[in-house]
């Protein structure tokens, strides 16, 4: 550990940060109908992702989450018949997620309010500021294994509706 960085500051840091995540997406629980807030980021993600064949562990690294936990909330997706399993045409050890028609219809009724709630969440916030957010929250997570950052919010891999911090689309 570095001396620079106190173990104090080190740990309210780290509780503040799981708060902050509890705490938006608690919020964003609230703006969604149907699915968890977490659900249509994963939800939103697949269907982002739909060009190529889209496996679990493609998703997994995308949201930066372990292979275990979104295999479970996929099989919820699964279940509610939200996304549909296949087998995958290139590696048939691998299944293929597919956005299904329920899943699609979910996605359009809950894009505006989801939009609304980013929109409402990073309001404090000035672009800049939610732009080195982003950055050093990436800088957090710069270890996944192939020593890239990987965020489901990645400006490169953003959803096709963006909008800038005032607000306007983009």
């Amino acid at each position: 550990m570095h001396d620079d960085k106190p173990l104090l500051l080190l740990q309210q840091t780290y509780a503040a940060l799981i708060a902050s995540a509890h705490g938006l997406q608690a919020q964003g629980d609230k703006y969604v109908e149907v699915l968890t807030s977490r659900q249509l980021m994963v939800l939103t993600v697949i269907a982002r992702m739909a060009d190529e064949p889209v496996t679990i562990n493609a998703v997994a690294r995308e949201m930066g989450t372990t292979k275990q936990s979104m295999r479970q909330l996929i099989a919820k997706l699964e279940t509610d018949g939200i996304v549909l399993l296949q087998q995958n045409p290139h590696d048939r050890r691998a299944v293929s997620l597919i956005v299904t028609e329920r899943g699609r219809n979910l996605l359009q009724a809950n894009g505006d309010k989801n939009v609304h709630f980013l929109q409402h969440a990073f309001d404090g916030l000035t672009r800049e500021e939610t732009e080195r957010l982003q950055e050093l929250l990436a800088k957090l997570r710069r270890d996944d294994g192939d020593g890239q950052a990987r965020s489901a919010l990645n400006a490169d891999a953003a959803p096709d509706r963006r909008t800038t911090h005032d607000h306007t689309a983009v």
